[in-house]
Parts: C-alpha cells; structure tokens; sequence
C-alpha cells in the first residue's frame, strides 16, 4: 500500500451518550471533512497519473465493485488492501437440520480491516475539541437488522435515532421522520416505535428504493409547553444507504 508521507490528522468532538444511565459518559465522533464517492476517488486517482482519465479510473473501479459483489454472492470471501469481506448468516436455528429461514435469519457479510490498513490508521494524529454543542441535532443511527451504524438502513426494519429535541408530534401529519431519496422523493415512517426527545425508534418504509439516501426529522418541538411556528428539519449529518433485508 503506498500511502502519501504527510501530517494524516482527525479532529473529533466528544457527544454525551443519551444511551447509559451515566450522565457523563461519552463517545467520540469525528468531524468527517468531505464525503467522497467513486467518483470523487476516480478523479484523485487520475490527477496522480499522467495520461489516466477519470471515466477510465471510475469504469475499472465499478468492474471491480462488481467483480467482489459476485464473488460474495458465490459464497467465497474477499480480501484487498483495506478491508476482509466474508459472508455470514445471522439468527438461530433450531436444529442441525433446520432450513433457512427468511423470516429469522439474513444474510449479511463481516468486514474487517487488513493488518496494513490498519497500520496506516496508526499514524493519525488525533484532535479532541471537546464537548460539542448541544442543540436540536440527529448524533447518531443504529439500524436494528443488522445492527450497524455506519448509515446502513435496512427498508422495511427500524431504526434507532438517538439525538436532542427529536420528538414529533405524531397528529401532525406534516411531522415524522423523512427518508429522503436520491430523486428527492420523501417516504415518511408510518410508524415509530418510541418518539422521545432523545430517540425516535423509526420503521423504514417499505416503498423506499435502494440505495443512497437522507435522513430528515420534521418537528416544532422544543422542549418547552409551547411548539415552534414553523418547522424545524433535522437532517443527519452522513448519507444514509438503504438495503434490502
């Protein structure tokens, strides 16, 4: 792997853990500076290289995306530079000769990082701003089907959203959680599980494509007896990628 030799650095934020019975505790969340795609990454790659052309890089990168994709498909693992992806199924069964069952158990993968990458990891300096303010905010998503909160949501599945003045009021049609789609399109949660200030426990609607998408809370909500006048949109910070289960 050949890595740039440069001063690699992240600044992070401390975030009050409204999950725990101790008030004090809390995790770290970096502050990601730009959100990069393939194509981001294809253009990057051909400013290093004299001659490349970005649609050249892209093209090469997508067959191998969709190279890994099929060898998953077909039961093998897959290992490159960065990461290890293996295939793996969850649930119990409820004997040695039990069938799957889709009803029970899903079909997911393991990721790990390779011993190269993260020894890369090693040479970042860390930088923690402390306390970030605290406001009407989504700080974080767990996806309850495959338990996963890198922005991973699973249509059809609830969502765990935990933050600060998320309650909505749930007679107001023109409150909820949106799921954003990438034509624009905005699917609403017919149901929440749990509509505290604090977390929101959302269904992802069925009829919500595959793909990237964003996440967005309508609410007046405030914290005091008296509502907002006009809405208030809480969008979550990363890109969601919504999946089939």
């Amino acid at each position: 792997m050949k890595i740039d030799d440069k001063l690699w650095k992240w600044t992070a934020n401390t975030i009050l853990n409204r999950l725990t019975e101790d008030p004090d505790d809390c995790y770290a969340e970096v502050k990601i500076r730009n959100v990069y795609t393939l194509r981001d990454l294809s253009k990057l790659v051909a400013a290093k290289n004299a001659g490349m052309h970005p649609d050249t890089v892209y093209s090469i990168a997508q067959q191998l995306d969709e190279a890994k994709v099929e060898a998953i498909l077909d039961g093998n693992s897959v290992t490159d530079s960065i990461i290890k992806i293996s295939p793996r199924i969850t649930g119990s069964f409820k004997n040695s000769k039990a069938a799957f069952d889709p009803a029970v158990n899903k079909r997911t993968v393991d990721i790990t990082i390779s011993a190269d990458f993260k020894a890369q990891l090693e040479k970042v300096k860390v930088e923690m701003e402390g306390l970030r303010a605290q406001g009407a905010e989504i700080a974080s998503i767990d996806d309850m089907e495959s338990d996963k909160t890198d922005g991973t949501i699973t249509i059809g599945g609830f969502v765990i959203i935990a933050g600060d003045k998320l309650k909505v009021d749930e007679e107001d049609a023109e409150q909820g959680v949106f799921f954003i789609a990438e034509d624009g399109t905005a699917h609403k949660s017919a149901k929440l599980k749990v509509n505290k200030p604090s977390q929101l426990i959302a269904k992802v609607p069925t009829d919500l494509a595959e793909g990237s998408c964003r996440l967005v809370i309508r609410t007046k909500y405030t914290g005091n007896q008296k509502p907002l006048a006009t809405m208030r949109e809480i969008e979550f910070a990363k890109m969601c990628t919504a999946v089939k289960e």
